[in-house]
């Protein structure tokens, strides 16, 4: 799976994790969804606040939201840790409940623009944030009949990668890898007229500081480079948990994007519709965001 040898200490560590997290996906995947998400809540609220990344949260939100007062960040904290333990434990049964059970818990609108997508004679781009179950937009597109990659980052564990890999093996979805291998791919399916998804809301080293919340951050700007050089059209899509675990899928016109002769600033202003969204996604629902990703360095 990794072509470099890991460090023994490391294979330890990973084995470990593995040792906990694939008996408990296993038994959770047992469990119906509502108990799955609700067991997900409760270790969320619980351990969430007392694992060490929350200082990471709290500095980011203290940077984006100063308005907001330290009971509210906290506030917002623990209810993102709720989100994410639910999201976890939702994991196992996204992709694999049965058609009619997902249409119960999930709403979609803008479905018309999926249409955009799927006339486009270059292949289209799709992009959302780490909000709500960010699982959930890949099943809606693909019961909504699009042709769908979604890209995204491995995890650094390659057992967990291995059984993550495994249950997005069980639907229509295919995947990418990020890097430069990720990339030719891209370029193949828009070929093959495919639609692309990506999360656009983490930080990249090597991207574009375009402001986010008021402040630089580094963006990735792919999606912008594809969109200009194919002459894709860009749908925006955000996910909200309405309660438990129900959602809403929202899908938005395409973006607007100008094409001239600066590549480079053509670039720049596309990546800051987008970020302009994620925030106004993020404003709306932030205990639905995952504050604790260094999303603008260690500032």
């Amino acid at each position: 799976m990794y072509k470099r040898r890991t460090p023994w200490l490391k294979k330890l560590r990973y084995l470990a994790e593995a040792s906990l997290i694939l008996p408990l996906f296993f038994i959770v995947h047992r469990l119906p969804i509502d108990a799955a998400s609700a067991f997900g809540a409760f270790i969320g609220r619980t351990l969430g606040t007392k694992l060490r990344v929350t200082s990471i949260a709290k500095r980011n939100l203290q940077r984006a939201m100063p308005e907001l007062s330290e009971h509210e960040h906290d506030a917002i904290i623990l209810n993102m840790w709720e989100n994410l333990g639910r999201t976890i434990m939702e994991f196992p049964h996204v992709l694999t409940m049965s058609r009619q059970d997902f249409y119960k818990r999930v709403s979609v609108e803008g479905t018309e623009y999926l249409d955009i997508l799927r006339n486009a004679p270059s292949g289209g781009l799709m992009f959302s944030g780490h909000l709500g179950n960010w699982e959930i937009l890949p099943r809606a597109a693909i019961e909504h009949g699009l042709d769908l990659t979604l890209i995204y980052r491995h995890a650094n564990n390659p057992y967990v990668e291995n059984l993550i890999t495994r249950q997005r093996s069980k639907s229509n979805l295919h995947i990418f890898p990020k890097g430069r291998d990720g990339a030719k791919m891209i370029v193949r399916a828009l070929r093959q007229r495919r639609t692309i998804a990506m999360l656009l809301d983490q930080k990249m080293n090597d991207g574009i500081a375009v402001p986010f919340f008021g402040i630089p951050a580094m963006t990735a700007p792919a999606i912008a480079k594809l969109a200009l050089s194919y002459s894709c059209p860009i749908i925006p899509a955000t996910i909200e948990r309405l309660q438990g675990a129900y959602f809403k899928v929202t899908l938005l016109p395409p973006l607007t994007i100008e094409k001239t002769d600066d590549t480079q600033k053509d670039c720049y202003h596309t990546m800051e519709q987008i970020n302009l969204l994620l925030e106004q996604w993020i404003r709306k629902h932030p205990e639905q965001w995952f504050w604790v990703h260094q999303r603008w360095g260690k500032l």
